[in-house]
């Protein structure tokens, strides 16, 4: 989202300085961290861009982590992100100062352990809430004298040629990870604690569609295939060539594919007993049940008491195959400590590995991988806080003056197209970039009594969804009984709605001049607009093709455009 915000900057926001800190080497974030086997996007890759930005270089219809990462790396080429970002740079501290209204920003060079501090108006987290990985708190975690290896710090030229490994977790990433190393290892132990569901793939009727795939004899092919040519095909030189050629066979295929998946959403697929909901359970309940023939005793592991949706549902490309295999078995334990030769589990069982691999995700807190201190000393990374994090409409904190940020309490993880979704919510924060530029702002803070509604509202209203349910999720903190944080109250398109038009009078402003004379409106400036400086002094004018027609009426199925840019 940092090179989003660039391009409103470079776009939209003249006068306005923009300084971006990175603390790996290029841009990519997570695709450039993540080089686990079999890492890959969740979503069918075509839509998986920027709404300004879209892409014809995508291999497959589920891209590989190396596709992204090459996106990533386009969009930084037009825009100006590489100029503007001090790499290998970790922020180590942030620190509002109400005398000057201005964070201090306290920052270390990875490579040089060079310090540096710097001065600004406003400070942008835009770091995600998954960017933290998260290795298990377990004794004797540096005792274990095989190969260690923790998803999120792959080492590529760790060796599991015929290795006796354990791979803990059942996450996304384990999900991944699975069946690209189960072609190499001589066993593998999956340790999974809780039950899981995996689905197929988002949006597979329109696959099935562009790629001709017939399912009318069988309805649930889409589920059970095993086939990876058939689960996720490549996209053709023919094809790159078409969207480049012609961007709107692009546009229609990256349209039917969020809206197949919004609609999805927008149907109720996460309220508690709605239609959806049961038949995709009942779907993917019988797909399971044929894709385990081979080892039917794990269907308790892969057909949960609760509904998907409650924790993250991943698509499992050849997953349910892979953990069939002769050489890999299930282990219903977690990890209780590491051992020089291997590990202890949870039910007391001793076990020898060459490797470990832990896929045991990110920490999910929300408080920031530094320290904050904002007004009153409140921190982000307190206890206190932690317990019970709070913000509002995402991108806000109470007592965190000129501080927004994209991953806070009630971020839109699971409710239709999720990179848009953060688009709009860094958009929502431009706005009062703009606004405090445009009016002579010098603070700005949320007011606690409107988070503490809003969190309050949250509350009641996601106790009508299924991640209220009997698992443990990291939408609950990582509990099976905890407050819901992770997820927006409607769906993706709902929030899009709710960020457009900000409601100013839930915040305290503090304005740089005098409100009691004159100086209120010294943001009114020399009386001039831009447009004055320009030849075109009638900016206001524009073409009306037909000068007899009707006005149109009001299309209340058409009464928000959801493109672009909006000031």
């Amino acid at each position: 989202m940092g090179m989003h915000l660039a391009q409103r900057v470079e776009k939209y926001g003249p006068g306005i300085e923009l300084k971006v800190y990175d603390r790996n080497e290029a841009v990519g974030g997570t695709w450039r961290t993540n080089k686990y086997p079999g890492v890959a996007v969740d979503s069918p890759s075509v839509a998986y861009t920027l709404t300004w930005a879209p892409w014809h270089g995508w291999s497959r219809f589920q891209a590989a982590g190396a596709d992204c990462l090459r996106y990533c790396e386009h969009v930084a080429s037009i825009t100006n992100i590489n100029d503007i970002t001090s790499f290998n740079t970790a922020v180590q501290s942030a620190t509002w100062d109400e005398s000057k209204c201005k964070w201090i920003v306290k920052t270390k060079n990875i490579k040089t352990e060079e310090e540096n501090t710097e001065e600004f108006d406003i400070f942008v987290n835009a770091g995600g809430i998954l960017s933290q990985p998260k290795w298990p708190d377990v004794p004797g975690l540096k005792s274990f004298k095989g190969k260690l290896l923790h998803s999120a710090y792959w080492d590529p030229s760790a060796d599991l040629k015929g290795k006796k490994v354990a791979l803990v977790g059942a996450g996304s990433s384990s999900i991944q990870i699975l069946p690209e190393i189960q072609k190499q290892a001589g066993h593998i132990d999956v340790y999974i604690r809780s039950s899981t569901w995996i689905i197929p793939m988002f949006a597979s009727t329109v696959r099935d569609e562009y790629w001709g795939i017939d399912t009318s004899q069988d309805p649930l092919d889409a589920f059970t295939n095993e086939d990876p040519a058939r689960i996720n095909p490549w996209y053709t030189d023919e094809d790159r060539k078409k969207w480049q050629e012609n961007p709107e066979t692009l546009l229609k295929h990256r349209k039917d594919i969020t809206t197949n998946v919004n609609t999805f959403f927008a149907a109720g697929f996460t309220i508690e007993g709605s239609d959806i909901s049961k038949q995709f359970r009942e779907a993917v309940t019988e797909a399971t049940v044929r894709k385990l023939v081979k080892k039917p005793e794990l269907q308790d592991v892969f057909i949960p008491n609760w509904d998907i949706g409650c924790r993250r549902a991943t698509p499992g490309v050849q997953y349910h195959r892979a953990i069939q295999e002769d050489n890999v078995a299930v282990i219903r334990a977690g990890t209780a400590e590491i051992t020089e030769t291997g590990l202890i589990d949870t039910l007391g069982d001793a076990h020898d590995y060459d490797a470990i691999i832990f896929a045991t995700g990110y920490n999910t807190n929300y408080a920031p991988p530094f320290q904050t201190s904002g007004l009153d000393g409140f921190s982000l990374n307190s206890p206190e806080y932690l317990k019970n994090p709070r913000g509002y409409m995402i991108a806000h904190c109470p007592r965190m003056p000129n501080y927004f940020q994209i991953g806070g309490p009630l971020l839109a993880s699971f409710n239709g197209d999720f990179l848009p979704g953060q688009e709009k919510t860094m958009d929502h924060i431009f706005k009062f970039i703009l606004k405090m530029q445009r009016e002579r702002y010098k603070r700005v803070v949320v007011k606690e009594k409107c988070a503490d509604n809003l969190m309050a509202y949250a509350d009641k209203y996601l106790q009508r969804t299924v991640h209220k349910q009997d698992c443990s999720s990291w939408y609950k903190g990582g509990s099976k009984d905890g407050k819901i944080r992770a997820i927006w109250v409607g769906s993706v398109l709902h929030q899009m709605e709710a960020l457009k038009n900000p409601r100013w009078e839930d915040f305290e402003w503090e304005a740089m001049d005098s409100q009691d004379g004159p100086e209120q409106f010294l943001w009114l400036g020399n009386g001039m607009s831009h447009w004055d400086l320009t030849d075109d002094t009638s900016p206001y004018l524009y073409a009306v093709q037909d000068t007899s027609k009707r006005v149109e009426r009001l299309d209340p199925n058409k009464i928000v455009n959801l493109q672009g840019f909006d000031f």
